[in-house]
């Protein structure tokens, strides 16, 4: 296997190494450890979910429409369309098309015999727990193991994760569709044989779609993920076109289940194509979602500042590691570097769109990237605590281990400190990025 060069020549000629990919997850201890954090993240997701003191607009507007479905069905839906089409208030709200996410949540009501938003509330907490697991199962499969344990413990305790998870909103929900896609996509990239993956692939995207129009964005940035590896760089010609086949049939039954319910092909696209002329114009979106691009990255490094300087670390190690720049040298065993750097192509191309379109500044647009960001953050983690431990003894090792667990421990419970001052102290009711910033300046 050719080796990726991911050390400074000053480091190569001192003796300084990076260590292959280490198996810790799956010892006994790395066991322990992942089921440990694992915990950790559920828990404080259930016990966060019954102290909102009030909820957002959106939340009541979802919450309303799947009362609605829930109650009076099909007949129920046409209306709430017609009514969408004709009051211009209406269209400052979410489109009742969001079907993948307002059927779910009515079904949800159904069972519980509960009409609140508590109800989305719950979806929302599954779903973030859903997430947690995709982020472990990524995180053992393609990453080092201190780069997966930084992941993990951190977006246990994301202040911007436990926000979104005990709200009524279908962010949470399309977070773990789109993250679950990323998985998919790696797996089908590591062994494109196996044509289960090809099917959730496909069933992934569809439903992502389904739960929201930014759904689109994850599925067509991950295709050309594996399209790129499938046609261009292996040549599967097969495996390409049934994968584009599947794809295109998955999004043709998506459009044409929404559009029946909608009561067209055409009624469904213009609503589907107002969305961006109704938030240019929206007074909420002018007020706290505009701005420079930047501040989506200032509000993210508000959240949480650790995972910010490690993510650009972990960037750098990136750029620096390629075979064009040959500034770093590490063996290709190390990681899955193929992998982690499509990820990190997601990140960049995902987090553009909102940057570039005007009002969309809201963190929780880009839920989808909470998981792979904290996973990039991780990497340079590894990277800085790796150069480090090559130079130690063994004792010295396990001293080094224990500082790094501590320093960490603390980052995350200031973590969690920020997530309990902004959202439950101030109660916040989103993401906004001026909201937050707004926030902050007054703590």
């Amino acid at each position: 296997m050719r080796k990726r060069s991911l050390s400074s020549p000053a480091g190569k000629q001192s003796g300084t190494t990076i260590p292959t990919r280490d198996n810790f997850f799956r010892t006994r201890p790395g066991v322990a450890t992942i089921s440990a954090l694992l915990f950790l993240g559920a828990v404080l997701r259930v016990a966060n979910l019954s102290n909102v003191s009030s909820r957002s607009p959106d939340e009541r507007v979802y919450t309303i429409q799947a009362k609605i479905l829930l109650q009076r069905g099909q007949a129920g839906l046409r209306s709430m369309i017609a009514e969408f089409q004709q009051d211009r208030i209406a269209r400052l709200y979410p489109p009742p098309t969001r079907l993948g996410y307002v059927w779910p949540l009515a079904a949800a009501m159904g069972l519980t015999g509960r009409l609140d938003e508590s109800v989305g509330a719950y979806l929302s907490c599954v779903a973030s727990i859903g997430s947690l697991f995709i982020l472990a199962m990524i995180g053992v499969c393609f990453f080092p193991s201190w780069a997966a344990f930084f992941a993990l413990l951190f977006f246990a305790v994301s202040p911007m994760e436990l926000a979104v998870s005990r709200r009524a909103w279908p962010d949470s929900l399309l977070e773990f569709l789109g993250f679950s896609l990323v998985y998919v996509a790696a797996e089908i990239t590591r062994d494109s044989s196996r044509r289960i993956w090809y099917l959730l692939f496909v069933v992934l995207g569809s439903l992502g779609i389904a739960v929201k129009e930014a759904g689109a964005v994850g599925y067509g940035l991950c295709a050309i993920w594996v399209l790129w590896v499938l046609l261009i760089q292996r040549r599967e010609w097969v495996n390409g076109a049934l994968l584009t086949a599947g794809g295109l049939a998955g999004l043709a039954i998506t459009i044409a289940w929404l559009a029946i319910s909608a009561g067209g092909l055409s009624i469904f696209a213009k609503i589907v194509t107002s969305i961006p002329s109704s938030n240019a114009g929206n007074p909420y979106a002018i007020e706290y979602q505009s701005g420079p691009g930047y501040l989506l990255l200032r509000a993210l490094e508000t959240m949480s500042p650790v995972t910010a300087i490690l993510g650009l670390l972990g960037c750098g190690v990136l750029v620096f590691s390629h075979r064009k720049v040959n500034l770093l040298h590490v063996p290709a065993e190390a990681a899955n570097w193929q992998v982690i750097g499509w990820i990190a192509l997601f990140i960049a191309a995902y987090l553009a769109l909102p940057m570039v379109l005007p009002h969309w500044l809201n963190l929780r647009y880009i839920s989808v990237l909470f998981g792979p960001i904290y996973l990039i953050a991780g990497l340079g983690l590894w990277y800085c605590a790796s150069l480090c431990w090559n130079r130690l003894k063994t004792f010295d090792r396990k001293v080094f281990a224990v500082l790094i667990i501590t320093a960490l421990s603390i980052g995350a419970v200031a973590d969690y400190d920020r997530f309990r001052r902004f959202f439950v102290r101030d109660a916040l009711q989103d993401l906004s990025v001026n909201v937050l910033l707004d926030a902050d300046k007054n703590k």
